[in-house]
């Protein structure tokens, strides 16, 4: 399920150790992760990762290229960090946001510092220009951009007379079946939301076959079913509402 976690990444100059590594290899490590002393070495130069509130830094890049730098496996970053090997995974690959607090943790445990940006976002008024809202993580997976979703459903939170304009344009195809069913799934959760007839264009878009849902335990599996809204269920798709949708 997460493949490439558990593939070999290598520089000019430096192995870096996986986990599939580290169960190979026992307690014969051909290299060692970095010691204290070189955690303390490289946070004296003041190295700094800065972080902005737009879509072109990710945290999945971050984390992953920052524990590469380092030449940390999942699990020794888990132990080092304090955080779960799941958390760390599912970060990586773009599932989950993580908090700053947990950014700084895991970024500290790598030797660097975490430093926080803003600046004003440009919200989207029209679901047809959220077509390109998507990524590939690093297993050639598609991964939605929740940022830019997320904002977009807040616009009509606080505009809700815009939504039949907003959602009245279908997207162009995005490539992927599944980010083309989650705007149709949008779609039709405003509408049914506002109280309107859903767009004639959501019905242009055929259900997916297999279902999709984010990575997690059974549990969490389940639990992202349950609450799943059914718009999306209809599609085969499960995440829970609050995954776009700000609880009140």
């Amino acid at each position: 399920m997460m493949a490439w976690c558990g593939s070999v990444a290598r520089d000019a100059d430096r192995e870096v150790l996986t986990d599939a590594d580290i169960d190979a290899a026992g307690s014969r490590s051909p290299r060692s992760p970095p010691t204290s002393s070189v955690i303390d070495a490289q946070r004296s130069t003041k190295c700094a990762v800065s972080v902005y509130t737009n879509t072109m830094t990710r945290a999945a890049t971050l984390i992953h290229e920052a524990r590469r730098d380092a030449g940390l496996s999942l699990r020794a970053l888990a132990n080092r960090s304090d955080v779960s090997y799941t958390t760390i995974c599912r970060i990586e690959r773009g599932h989950i946001d993580p908090t700053t607090s947990t950014l700084r943790k895991l970024l500290n445990a790598l030797g660097e510092d975490l430093e926080l940006g803003r600046r004003r976002a440009i919200p989207t008024s029209e679901l047809a220009a959220l077509a390109n809202a998507w990524h590939l993580d690093l297993a050639g997976e598609v991964q939605p951009d929740w940022t830019r979703l997320r904002s977009f459903v807040d616009y009509l939170t606080r505009r809700p007379q815009d939504a039949i304009a907003a959602i009245a344009t279908k997207p162009q195809g995005s490539g992927s079946d599944f980010f083309d069913n989650l705007l149709a799934g949008m779609a039709e959760k405003i509408s049914d939301d506002s109280g309107v007839a859903r767009p004639a264009w959501t019905r242009r878009i055929r259900s997916l076959i297999d279902p999709w849902e984010s990575i997690g335990t059974p549990r969490m599996r389940a639990a992202a079913a349950t609450s799943t809204p059914p718009q999306f269920a209809a599609r085969k798709i499960f995440i829970p509402a609050a995954t776009l949708w700000r609880q009140n």
